[in-house]
């Protein structure tokens, strides 16, 4: 069991495999490679008589818990694009702003499965969803798609030893107000909508770029119906934007005293909002009434972006930037 593992590292070119220097202790993976055979249709018989490798495909999701340090920031830089950081000053402390941006990133990924290493090279982060629940774990999911696969040789993974972030640990704010009483869930995804069949070309079975599509950031969250929860049913009823935000703290320290950089953070800022639907409460019986909010973000001329992804760890800015 200690063979099983998910390694990933940042590549400096596109499906060129670096060893990974992170290691996630993933929840599961359904990353599946596809050879993509193409079989003849032809009239002669009624059985196929040949076959022909055609365009391979790596494609799949894999599950984990957010933690500050097991691999979060390169799937943010992976599946946002940009990034800018700074450090404390008093330790090694950072603070890393992730925001979207028009080129992406690959990666490089290796699972480690008992007996083999599954070693894939040039992986793109299509999209992530970010799923945070009252107690509960704060878990993601990341839909990769990939240019090769090849067998490697299983490494010795050191993992994080930090915890996971936890329900408790979250503040959520509407317009930079803490409504984090009457919150019941959240969840937050981010689509790159990468056009994959547009990366293979003549001369080689495997994809040969990053695209990039429209991207698409939105989700939905469960209020509590009291006055803060009615305020934003009106906004939707009005069809007026709203401000979002997700911070979740740890516990834990990073060693700096630096306020902002002391202890292990998330925080997502979505500086513009539109309810979509529903968003008004059902009665149903005696029962407390729990409104869902559908959302889409858009970009916000003021702050310059339509999401923005702050993370505080010990990591230096080289392993992202």
């Amino acid at each position: 069991m200690a063979d099983r593992y998910f390694g990933l590292a940042k590549e400096a070119v596109f499906d060129t495999f670096v060893v990974p220097a992170t290691y996630l202790d993933q929840l599961r993976d359904r990353i599946v490679p596809d050879q993509g055979i193409i079989f003849p249709d032809t009239v002669n018989d009624r059985d196929v008589k040949k076959a022909v490798l055609g365009a391979f495909a790596v494609r799949g999701p894999v599950d984990f818990t957010v933690e500050p340090e097991n691999g979060i920031g390169l799937f943010l830089k992976t599946l946002m694009g940009g990034v800018s950081s700074v450090n404390s000053g008093d330790t090694n402390a950072w603070r890393h702003t992730f925001e979207p941006a028009d080129t992406l990133p690959s990666l490089s990924v290796e699972i480690g499965a008992e007996e083999d290493a599954r070693q894939i090279s040039g992986v793109m982060v299509d999209s992530m969803e970010f799923t945070m629940v009252k107690k509960q774990l704060v878990l993601a999911t990341a839909n990769l798609l990939a240019a090769q696969e090849v067998d490697g040789t299983l490494t010795s993974p050191t993992f994080s030893t930090l915890k996971p972030f936890v329900f408790h640990q979250a503040v959520f704010e509407i317009e930079d107000t803490d409504t984090s009483q009457i919150i019941e869930s959240a969840r937050l995804r981010m689509r790159n909508n990468i056009p994959y069949d547009e990366a293979f070309s003549f001369g080689s079975r495997f994809a040969r770029r990053v695209e990039t599509g429209k991207r698409e950031i939105e989700g939905e969250f469960d209020l509590f119906y009291d006055s803060d929860a009615e305020t934003e049913m009106d906004k939707f009823l009005a069809g007026t934007p709203s401000k979002l935000a997700f911070t979740i703290i740890s516990d834990e320290d990073t060693g700096s005293i630096d306020s902002g950089f002391d202890k292990y953070e998330l925080t997502f800022t979505l500086p513009q909002v539109y309810y979509l639907r529903d968003a008004v409460p059902h009665p149903e019986g005696r029962q407390r009434q729990v409104v869902t909010f559908p959302f889409r973000a858009v970009f916000d001329d003021a702050a310059g972006y339509a999401i923005s992804a702050d993370l505080v760890n010990t990591n230096a800015d080289t392993i992202y930037e």
